[in-house]
């Protein structure tokens, strides 16, 4: 730039008026982080009442009784999330249930179109994997033997079948498959310990899809 530049001489005179200006808008302005409710996916709100099913169970494991101990989760975290009243109600199945046929769900009772029926199916496994170490993966040709460089872990695996129906029509409003799984160094884990917290992961996923999740936005409050 050359010594007598006018356009230096205008930039040095700018250059105030600049900085004045952004000391005013920032004093002008507070920014705020506001929760911004999403839409719900499912109109869950138009419904009284939750109807709780018996749940398909492929796999259980011994000491879990998995129907049981699944219907009354749902009961209670539904009548949560859901400020509404949820009740069990008994729905033998003989066999994998079809979640797509209406017939199969509709309910006739005088409060049944009011109602959300959840109903759905349970799989839980339980297995032991053996592994390298990271020591080993780095260093396979290292002196030690290599069985002292596998490790052992309990794997226990949650496969979950969740479906919300309209109870007078027996019409899916929503329908998802979930499969959490979850490891352990030790291998005499048993599986009742890991099966809450797989289903904890499925309840957080299922209810953000159902009810929706509120987002965090910026927002500008204007100060005199």
């Amino acid at each position: 730039m050359r010594k007598n530049d006018p356009r230096a001489a205008l930039l040095l005179v700018l250059l105030p008026l600049l900085a004045s200006a952004a000391c005013s808008s920032a004093a002008g302005f507070r920014k705020m982080r506001v929760e911004i409710p999403a839409p719900r996916p499912v109109p869950v709100d138009d419904y009284r009442k939750l109807l709780v099913a018996d749940f398909w169970v492929e796999t259980d494991v011994a000491g879990i009784d998995l129907n049981r101990e699944l219907r009354d989760y749902w009961r209670a975290e539904l009548a949560r999330a859901f400020g509404a009243e949820a009740v069990l109600i008994a729905t033998p199945l003989a066999a994998e249930p079809d979640f797509a046929d209406p017939s199969a769900w509709r309910r006739a009772g005088p409060e049944d179109g009011e109602a959300l029926l959840l109903a759905g199916a349970a799989r839980l496994t339980q297995e032991t994997r053996k592994a390298l170490t990271e020591e080993a993966l780095k260093d396979l040709d290292g002196p030690f033997a290599l069985e002292k460089k596998i490790v052992e872990r309990r794997v226990v695996t949650l496969e979950l079948t969740l479906a919300l129906l309209r109870a007078g029509t027996g019409d899916a409003l929503y329908r998802r498959d979930f499969k959490e799984t979850k490891s352990y160094d030790n291998v005499k884990q048993p599986a009742a310990f890991a099966f809450f917290e797989l289903l904890q992961q499925a309840k957080q996923k299922f209810l953000r899809a159902v009810l929706g999740e509120s987002r965090l936005q910026d927002r500008y409050l204007i100060s005199d």
